[in-house]
């Protein structure tokens, strides 16, 4: 199937690429590449959201946490947002019984609103959601 895009009045044909048959930290370099924030989204609430994207792409991704974070388990080797995790101490298998709490964490209730980014560090300045705390 071809695309197009119109870029100033000119059409050019995007590339196609096949997500299937690349490679698990290609996409994520990828995926990275789509918005300045997108790692913000996917480590501050995100992370079990990122796992099931990867396991709808890449067969047999198992969720591994911490309590806090999910990463994936692909072929041995573990992932997150970020690329490959190399240190997976406190890291367990995501227990069956433990997916109705995970599968609520969102970037929307950790995350209200980002307002501009630190002239410091880069990073965003975020608003939490205060009324969650009882503020």
């Amino acid at each position: 199937m071809r695309r197009y895009h119109l870029i100033k009045n000119n059409w050019t044909r995007w590339k196609s690429i096949n997500v299937h048959n690349m490679n698990i930290l290609s996409f994520i370099e990828e995926l990275n590449q789509t918005d300045r924030y997108i790692h913000h989204i996917y480590s501050k609430g995100g992370c079990y959201k990122f796992h099931i994207l990867l396991s709808k792409m890449y067969k047999g991704c198992i969720p591994y946490t911490n309590g806090e974070h999910i990463i994936t388990r692909y072929k041995g080797k573990y992932y997150d947002i970020f690329g490959e995790v190399d240190n997976q101490d406190g890291f367990r298998k995501l227990l069956d019984k433990e997916i109705p709490m995970v599968s609520k964490w969102s970037f929307h209730m950790n995350n209200l609103l980002v307002l501009k980014d630190c002239p410091h560090c880069d990073e965003p300045i975020i608003l939490k959601n205060l009324t969650d705390e009882g503020v």
